[in-house]
């Protein structure tokens, strides 16, 4: 099917079309893009979204506001971790508007903008994976969430199962704050898989012409994707990393906590719940960057011929992708997630431990 085209009046009096990439994705990644409100229109799921977000925005402001102009909570010892709550609550309000306007705004692009290999087949995109990560986001945010409420409550008024029931009741209505996260990965590593088809092409080939041709696509991918990709990783970033120094900051001060004013734990709870999610959401993201740049590095292991291995080795910088100066891989994605997965689980036991 040839995707929609809308045409736009550019400066110079000339037309450009605008493309639907989502005609090129499977109809179950289509149906996901579509109930993120990411439509060009004014839809019913674009408008609920909308007022969803619109909805999330005043609980998380509200409660940093109601901390900020408290003096006994600022005054107290528990300052920091009320700082780290804040930065958690507003990476995650901040995040989801990001993502939603990145997907209205990539789905919708200039054919100049795009790089696509007709050989590349209608696909989910990892759709399955990517839906396994989300789960598993939510399954670590019930479980540290869980954590802290058995580490506050120590009366014989609190009963496990409202407090899992509440949790799930927290969840269906978050649920939708992961859709327009599915979104951008969805987009991006349809990009992403493109470009890896073009690489494949131009080792193929093996000639210079294809590499300066290949250097030329990778560029027109990094300038679609890097501005939205340094807002994702600096917001949600600082927010997955505000919670890990939360998680280590509590640990040292447990015993001490269920003296302290509820109103904290109103505060602490809801910031815990969102920091294993933001974790992810960077998470699914970094992962399609790091696919990539491990296939190049496949490309030029593998090579038999020594000109392409000459030129790919010289233009790999330029070849690879870099958020904020670093060059994700998958070895460094393994060592991050193995340092804080042992951290978080430790944490957790200990603080069921000690109740």
């Amino acid at each position: 099917m040839d995707a929609p085209i809308y045409d736009l009046d550019c400066e110079n009096g000339r037309t450009e079309s605008l493309i639907d990439v989502t005609e090129q994705m499977a109809p179950r990644a289509r149906r996901l893009l579509e109930l993120a409100g990411t439509n060009e229109k004014c839809g019913l799921a674009t408008f609920l979204m909308f007022v969803y977000i619109y909805l999330n925005t005043p609980p998380s402001l509200v409660l940093n506001v109601y901390w900020a102009y408290d003096d006994d909570l600022w005054r107290s010892k528990w300052r920091s971790l009320l700082i780290f709550s804040a930065l958690i609550l507003l990476a995650d309000v901040s995040g989801l508007a990001l993502h939603w306007h990145g997907g209205r705004l990539k789905r919708y692009s200039k054919a100049s903008e795009l790089v696509r290999n007709p050989e590349v087949s209608l696909t989910d995109i990892r759709l399955k994976e990517t839906r396994n990560w989300l789960t598993l986001g939510f399954a670590m945010s019930i479980s540290i969430g869980l954590s802290f409420v058995l580490s506050i409550h120590h009366t014989e008024e609190f009963y496990l199962k409202d407090v899992i029931g509440f949790f799930l009741l927290v969840y269906l209505a978050w649920l939708p704050a992961s859709l327009p996260h599915f979104a951008t990965t969805l987009l991006l590593q349809e990009d992403l898989e493109h470009l890896e088809a073009e690489l494949t092409k131009t080792v193929d080939a093996a000639t210079e012409l294809a590499v300066m041709e290949l250097l030329e696509k990778v560029s027109h991918t990094k300038r679609r994707w890097m501005p939205f990709l340094r807002w994702h990783f600096a917001l949600e970033g600082t927010g997955a990393a505000a919670c890990v120094f939360a998680m280590l900051w509590f640990s040292l001060h447990t015993a001490s906590f269920a003296e302290t004013d509820s109103r904290l734990g109103m505060i602490l709870i809801p910031a815990m719940l969102s920091g294993p999610l933001l974790a992810v959401y960077v998470l699914v993201q970094v992962l399609s960057l790091a696919r990539f740049n491990g296939h190049i590095q496949t490309c030029i292991q593998t090579t038999s011929s020594n000109c392409l291995f000459r030129l790919l080795s010289q233009q790999e910088k330029q070849l690879e992708f870099c958020v904020l100066g670093i060059t994700i891989t998958l070895g460094k994605i393994r060592a991050v997630m193995t340092s804080v997965v042992i951290s978080a689980c430790s944490k957790i036991v200990m603080s069921l431990v000690t109740r």
